[in-house]
């Protein structure tokens, strides 16, 4: 175990464990894991197997794109919480380059946003 992440026993008989941030940061990490394999099953789930439910239809080349870039990001948070162990900032620096990534190939990209309501 890495130096401060051990358990110690604090005079008010608690378990001082995390106490710099560590759970706090796996939580964070294991959070976005979760998020990301949600987005990717309902992408796959409609892209997939519910195409009609689409509001333009996606070639072959664009939905791989798509499935693809979600599959990425799961072994990044899967790193980014594993990372916690050397430290928490890493943790949470990998979430933070992740989202300026989604946000950066978001923006790059050209995608539309609807004008109106769903």
């Amino acid at each position: 175990m890495a130096p401060g992440h051990g358990a110690e026993l604090s005079g008010t008989g608690r378990v001082e464990a995390f106490s710099d941030g560590v759970l706090a940061a796996v939580i964070y990490a294991g959070s976005f894991l979760l998020t990301s394999l949600v987005f990717f099953a309902l992408q796959y789930h409609l892209s997939k197997r519910r195409p009609h439910l689409l509001r333009e239809t996606l070639d072959a080349r664009q939905t791989r794109s798509i499935l693809l870039r979600g599959l990425v990001s799961m072994p990044i948070y899967v790193l980014a919480a594993a990372a916690v162990l050397l430290s928490a900032y890493l943790t949470l620096g990998i979430c933070m380059a992740m989202g300026l990534f989604y946000l950066l190939r978001t923006a790059g990209s050209g995608v539309r946003r609807a004008a109106g309501p769903l």
